[in-house]
């Protein structure tokens, strides 16, 4: 990763992707309970549907872990529904090159961000739920650095953030599968 950015960003797993993303300058800050909970429940539905099926062992136990299945595809499928209806917006249809890690990221825009502002950024991390809204306070980039839009994530409950650390866990195991396989095919 880029020597440019802050600790807080690469203290811990963090990812270097391109994704859409809208951001706005609060004046001050605007915690939202229903944002924090849609944050959450968006996780939770990506969680379910990266879930891998497994085997099971014998044929009672196999009914009810497939009967499990079916429930919690029942449940998703419920979710996804309930949220396409409540999208009020389509995501932008450009996506920015960014650095996300579990405290901040840092991103290139035409416009930089104001400094020492409170930044909504709605983050559009997979095509078929809702964007994750994080609200952070804007940080100084470094003169040297590509980025010229950081942030610092405020603090969010302990779920939202185990969540949102393992979601960013598997896309970085992910990012390093898909380099594997290009070094593993140039050979």
């Amino acid at each position: 990763m880029s020597p440019q950015l802050p600790d807080f960003i690469t203290d811990t797993v963090h990812i270097e992707t391109r994704l859409p993303l809208e951001w706005k300058a609060l004046s001050a800050p605007q915690p939202d309970v229903s944002e924090r909970a849609d944050n959450l429940a968006t996780l939770k539905l990506i969680e379910a549907m990266d879930e891998p099926v497994h085997a099971g062992g014998s044929d009672g136990e196999k009914h009810n872990e497939d009967l499990l299945r079916l429930e919690q595809k029942v449940d998703l499928v419920l979710q996804l529904l309930g949220q396409l209806l409540a999208q009020q917006s389509n995501p932008p249809r450009v996506s920015r090159h960014l650095v996300l890690g579990c405290h901040g990221m840092a991103w290139h825009d035409d416009q930089p961000l104001p400094a020492n502002h409170t930044i909504r950024v709605k983050l559009y991390v997979h095509a078929d739920v809702n964007p994750l809204v994080l609200m952070g306070e804007s940080v100084p980039a470094g003169q040297d650095s590509k980025y010229n839009c950081v942030i610092r994530f405020v603090a969010q409950d302990d779920e939202f953030e185990s969540h949102f650390e393992k979601w960013i866990f598997r896309q970085h195991r992910r990012a390093i599968a898909r380099q594997r396989a290009r070094a593993g095919s140039e050979n």
